[in-house]
């Protein structure tokens, strides 16, 4: 199919030429000086006056094929990204008059993304987001800033602000699970969105088939940890089925990948909460214990598996996590406060916890125009057994996500029905997007 000439893509190629060739090449030489050449620049050179002059899109078949984001990715070592989650809610009893729905318009997250490399071996990862405190003021926070220093699969270090060994829904973060609303099961200690301060090493064997991460974080370091105490953190993982490689996972792949994933995560800080006498000296200091084990199964059914019309290369998903929080009764403490006593720490955090979900992603593609995406409905249930008597306690969720362009173009649309501790409960409507660029 033939095309006009002056299309987005030949002008964004025509303008990277233009700007960016000196990047790539040689300091001037004199017409006597032999100039030697980047065999990859006249490659690129080469690429894009045949893309600039064919009047077809350059074949994919061809060996030597590259995207215009090939040759940048290839060329730039730093790279910049964003990403938006927005979401209407409407909730039983939610608004100021105690009686009628709430109707919130929120930014769930707006993140920064910047990344790249100094050395093959040595990469850096900053990322901010912009968060609103109670009265509506808005400011920048760092989410990740990390240092990588990653030699070798089998062994890598990593410093800096980042996601902790934890759990496979906080290693996938907001954007990258099944379901648009984080996990309220998932309360393991972290000091902005599941980050914390400290230094990991990690590795895995067979590209991603066994991986292993284990760190020294800061954890809780409030007023009952005179020692400053660290938090130690790990995770093994096993695949059964196609590889995870990379410190981080996804919840689903959006059938690219088939997946049996079995993960186990613990978690231990020494005087890490407790409870203080009207003097601000430490009456009763508490030491964490957590631990975790989840499991991910995905499979794309195919005609062998499942030979159904509208069923067959769909995707099915099943995910179930159980968490374990142990506070040394740091709830049973907080009841026995005398005048002028205070707590240190989650007293409503010690408990058990899991999460199932399950979920089918359609093959078709359905839309209209440009717009075309497939359906995905899931329903997750969650439940938090906690020891005090306060808290969420149960969360029941069907919904159904419009798969657009996997993780970086999703609408998801869903409803909550929520048990409190106390035995009330309420409905959640909800609306919601989210698009990484």
């Amino acid at each position: 199919m033939t095309r006009p000439f002056f299309t987005t893509g030949r002008l964004i190629a025509l303008s990277v030429v233009c700007v960016f060739s000196p990047v790539f090449a040689e300091d001037p030489v004199s017409t006597n000086e032999a100039a030697e050449v980047d065999p990859e620049y006249e490659k690129f050179r080469q690429h894009m006056d045949e893309y600039l002059k064919s009047p077809e899109e350059p074949s994919p078949e061809d060996p030597d094929y590259k995207t215009l984001s090939d040759y940048l990715d290839d060329h730039f070592k730093v790279k910049l990204g964003a990403g938006i989650r927005t979401s209407i809610r409407a909730t039983e009893d939610s608004a100021p008059d105690g009686d009628t729905f709430s109707k919130d318009f929120n930014l769930d997250n707006a993140r920064l993304y910047v990344s790249g490399k100094a050395l093959d071996y040595i990469g850096f990862e900053f990322n901010s987001e912009i968060v609103s405190d109670e009265g509506g003021a808005e400011d920048f926070e760092v989410l990740d800033a990390v240092i990588k220093f990653e030699p070798h699969e089998f062994f890598n270090i990593w410093a800096g602000r980042f996601l902790p060994p934890s759990d496979r829904s906080n290693l996938s973060g907001p954007f990258y699970l099944n379901a648009y609303d984080f996990p309220f099961v998932q309360a393991f200690p972290a000091k902005f969105a599941g980050r914390d301060n400290g230094v990991a090493t990690w590795g895995q064997l067979d590209g991603g088939k066994f991986k292993w991460q284990a760190g020294v974080f800061e954890g809780s370091n409030g007023a009952v940890n005179k020692q400053d105490n660290p938090l130690f953190s790990g995770r093994l993982v096993l695949n059964l089925l196609d590889p995870e490689p990379g410190y981080y996972n996804a919840s689903t792949y959006y059938g690219a990948k088939d997946i049996l994933a079995i993960g186990v995560t613990g978690m231990f800080q020494e005087n890490s909460v407790g409870t203080l006498d009207a003097g601000g000296d430490v009456r009763e200091s508490n030491n964490f214990t957590g631990f975790n084990i989840d499991v991910l199964f995905e499979k794309k059914l195919g005609s062998d598996t499942l030979d159904i019309p509208f069923l067959t290369d769909g995707v099915v998903t099943l995910e179930g996590a159980y968490y374990l929080y142990d506070d040394d009764d740091l709830d049973e403490d907080a009841q026995n406060l005398l005048l002028g006593e205070t707590v240190s720490g989650d007293r409503n955090r010690q408990g058990e916890s899991f999460l199932v979900l399950g979920s089918f992603l359609f093959p078709q593609e359905i839309g209209a125009g440009v717009v075309r995406g497939r359906l995905q409905p899931y329903f997750r249930y969650q439940k938090y057994d906690r020891s005090s008597s306060t808290g969420l306690e149960a969360v029941i969720e069907p919904g159904i996500n419009y798969i657009l362009d996997g993780h970086n173009a999703r609408i998801s649309a869903f409803y909550q029905n929520l048990d409190v501790q106390n035995g009330s409960s309420s409905d959640s409507f909800v609306l919601a997007g989210q698009f990484q660029f």
